[in-house]
């Protein structure tokens, strides 16, 4: 196992108990929920093991509950195993959690944004009446004609969330929902009020985007150590400069999550990891076929046990962690107009090869050599200082994960 996909999901993978017993058993998913308390001024850690569902139905509490427990689950993920995605992609509010599990947000800022957003959404909601409904066992053709026809100039229904080729979400008004939920049934569909949630990723949304936008821009963003797709193109950021745009726009646009992951199988990823606090999302792709690539639940102690023991068994000697190094300076795109700076990089590539081949050294020497050589190509392959320190610490906590090393 070396190349996976993580993935975020959203709202409805939220439950009474949501990562009590990762806050139990880890340290490190302690020290997230306990920065969460600390940057809220409220207990959230409480309200996630111990508080009614109708409190963890409120716009806040969910999604920043969501983000919390996914991001914890995310932390033990890498103390567990050092295995770092090739790629992820998050599902509506879990788009703040993919960007911040690579490093693009930090997660003070992830935190007080998913905050704003979901006041401003509330606002929305209650200002003009505004709902979510889940549809399921239906053609989005079908489903788009009854928009259509029950939406006028005034009152609508869009779908907001395109999950599988036959479950949706849709929003709008809520008077227009109650409508479209009838005629669904009518037609042997199925449907699932979000009880509580706001109109989010359509038209109704529009007025929020812009103060998110000015939000996002005011925060510090890192380069992504890994690709992070973007619900609203469906495709990786191509920088972190896209982010204020684009994920202001995700909030009253249509989340293209079918698209995702269709582009994340033709990545040839060896297999799928919900991240999240419940197995929504690995259930839905189950559900609805994913081809050839297995997709495994975190939040499922069986499956999470297996998933680490085949990525242990993937680097299990130091020629893979040297392939690794290789494959990561060989990859990185090349800055530098200077062809002799150029040649010096090669050279060092032969000399990570020529590691593999003809070591001697103890575990330790070994690593420090070939993330030193690492580090040099990287500088003379002139990548941004911070993504070179998000990838040799990505290749470090790889390294840990052979033993023997401190």
């Amino acid at each position: 196992m070396k190349r996976i996909a993580m993935l975020f999901p959203g709202q409805g993978s939220h439950f009474r108990g949501m990562g009590k017993e990762l806050y139990e058993q880890f340290p490190v998913a302690r020290k997230v929920f306990d920065e969460a308390n600390d940057v809220l001024g409220f207990d959230l850690a409480g309200k996630c093991f111990e508080g009614r569902i109708s409190e963890l139905n409120l716009p806040d509490i969910m999604t920043l509950s969501i983000l919390t427990t996914s991001y914890a689950s995310y932390k033990v993920w890498i103390s567990e195993t050092g295995v770092f995605p090739e790629i992820c992609a998050g599902h509506s509010i879990g788009e703040f959690s993919a960007l911040t599990a690579a490093g693009v947000l930090s997660f003070e800022d992830s935190l007080r944004i998913v905050k704003l957003r979901a006041d401003l959404a509330k606002a929305v909601a209650d200002s003009q009446r505004g709902a979510m409904t889940i549809v399921d066992n239906f053609s989005k053709e079908q489903l788009e004609k009854l928009c259509d026809g029950l939406s006028d100039s005034e009152y609508f229904a869009e779908i907001s969330c395109v999950n599988s080729g036959k479950q949706f979400a849709v929003s709008g008004h809520q008077s227009v929902l109650m409508e479209l939920e009838k005629e669904v049934m009518k037609f042997n569909g199925n449907t699932t009020p979000l009880l509580m949630s706001p109109p989010f990723h359509c038209s109704m949304m529009t007025s929020v985007r812009e103060e998110l936008r000015e939000k996002l821009s005011s925060c510090k963003l890192n380069p992504p150590e890994f690709s992070v797709i973007s619900d609203f193109t469906a495709r990786p950021y191509r920088s972190e400069s896209e982010v204020p745009e684009l994920l202001s726009l995700q909030v009253c646009s249509r989340v293209r999550w079918d698209e995702a992951l269709r582009y994340i199988a033709d990545t040839d990823v060896d297999a799928m990891i919900d991240i999240g606090p419940s197995s929504v999302v690995s259930t839905l792709i189950r559900e609805n076929g994913n081809g050839h690539i297995p997709v495994f639940s975190f939040a499922v102690a069986g499956e999470r046990d297996h998933i680490k023991e085949m990525c242990r068994n993937s680097f299990a000697d130091m020629s893979n962690f040297i392939n690794l190094c290789i494959k990561e300076t060989i990859n990185c795109k090349n800055n530098n107009s200077n062809a002799k700076e150029y040649s010096q990089a090669v050279d060092y590539i032969n000399e990570l090869i020529q590691l593999k081949c003809t070591n001697n050294d103890t575990i330790t020497d070994t690593v420090d050599k070939a993330l030193d050589l690492c580090s040099q190509i990287f500088e003379l392959k002139s990548l941004d200082h911070r993504v070179i320190t998000g990838k040799v610490n990505k290749l470090r906590s790889m390294a840990e994960k052979l033993g023997n090393i401190v």
